[in-house]
């Protein structure tokens, strides 16, 4: 912490690192390459978007498990002792 000056902007993206993330969310890569060079704001939104999709499925499935899997008149996850 001592020898600590000051944050600054990365000088250039991570193109690799963008690529796969667009790909992880089945965007063309195309647009990490766009987003690398020129900025594209619609790139970024295009992967925001995405990521909202995701998150609300999670938070959806999380809440739907909270109160168990009933399967058969069973909780699932009591017999497994997961909840």
């Amino acid at each position: 912490m001592i020898n600590f000056k000051h944050l600054e902007q990365p000088k250039e993206y991570n193109l690799p690192a963008l690529q796969a993330l667009f790909s992880l969310f089945d965007l063309p890569t195309g647009k990490a390459t766009l987003i690398a060079t020129q900025g594209s704001a619609d790139s970024v939104a295009g992967l925001q978007n995405e990521i909202e999709k995701i998150v609300k499925k999670i938070v959806i499935l999380q809440k739907d498990i909270q109160g168990g899997i009933p399967f058969w008149g069973f909780n699932i996850l009591e017999l497994l002792n997961l909840n």
